[in-house]
């Protein structure tokens, strides 16, 4: 969010993946306060844009995974460039580029952002950082997390930019 609100990008969801990624916080992580959870919905809504309308275009999209499909058409509807997850493989590329929409790992979704604007880019992960406090994370404590996370790839550039964070 710290991207949409240095205005890097524009994020967009729906009603149906904040549902589904909270879900997926608790079930993973059941120590998480619910009303964190809560807040930063409200905090994402401050900086991107909730899609609606596009549970009548659900049943004619064809995914690997039909659980998927309301990812692709929020995406449609929302007119947006890509669709960012880990999950890219239910997301085949001669499927959803006919909508003018690619799918991007998490990984390669943010080095595309620092390439674009490494300034703002390096302002954002700073701040982020600054924000973490359980645990408190100094710069090698941020980069071996981005790892853990599975951003290898971002962890190596801010590497690289390590003073700047």
């Amino acid at each position: 969010m710290e991207l949409t609100a240095a205005r890097l990008f524009r994020a967009r969801w729906s009603k149906d993946i904040e549902e589904e990624w909270i879900r997926s916080i608790l079930k993973n992580n059941p120590d998480v306060d619910g009303k964190r959870i809560r807040l930063r919905c409200q905090q994402m809504n401050n900086y991107g844009r909730s899609v609606t309308g596009y549970r009548d275009l659900i049943p004619s999209l064809d995914l690997p995974d039909p659980d998927d499909r309301h990812v692709l058409a929020a995406a449609i509807v929302g007119r947006v460039d890509a669709i960012v997850t880990f999950n890219t493989k239910d997301f085949p590329k001669e499927l959803i580029n006919q909508y003018g929409i690619e799918c991007l790992d998490p990984d390669t979704f943010l080095y595309h952002q620092y390439t674009l604007d490494q300034p703002k880019f390096l302002a954002a992960a700073k701040e982020v950082r600054g924000r973490l406090s359980r645990p408190k994370y100094n710069v090698e404590g941020y980069l071996d997390n981005l790892r853990k996370c599975n951003l290898p790839g971002i962890a190596e550039a801010l590497e690289n930019t390590k003073k700047i964070i």
